[in-house]
């Protein structure tokens, strides 16, 4: 079974970052989206983090309004609270929205892929 983590990994810059701790064989990646959410909604900022981590293009992505109210969570982080603290999954990834800007996403693997992942590392 896959480990998750429990500590905030902050990160700096526009490039996932991926996130590698001992137990951990879940796919993992912290992000700060300040600037992006400056620019653009954090809905979008979300968007965009998870296609940059994939190698993908945004628009290839399922829309985030399936999985949450887009326009409620770029209401409540229009003026970023470091008190602030929203998780959800969409597109097959656990997100972690701080109030500061970080971003965590983590990976959602089938039971299958966790034994697999489990397996290959027993046998490293």
């Amino acid at each position: 079974m896959p480990t998750i983590i429990q500590s905030y990994v902050p990160t700096t810059g526009k490039i996932p970052q991926k996130i590698t701790s001992p137990g951990v064989s879940v796919p993992t990646y912290a992000i700060d989206i300040t600037e992006t959410m400056a620019d653009q909604d954090t809905s979008t900022a979300i968007i965009m983090s998870i296609a940059a981590i994939e190698g993908r293009d945004p628009l290839d992505l399922d829309p985030m309004f399936g999985d949450i109210e887009t326009d409620s969570l770029n209401m409540l982080f229009n003026s970023p609270s470091n008190n602030l603290y929203v998780e959800f999954t969409t597109n097959g990834w656990n997100v972690q929205l701080h109030g500061s800007g970080e971003a965590i996403f983590e990976r959602q693997i089938s039971l299958s892929e966790a034994s697999e992942l489990n397996s290959e590392k027993s046998t490293a």
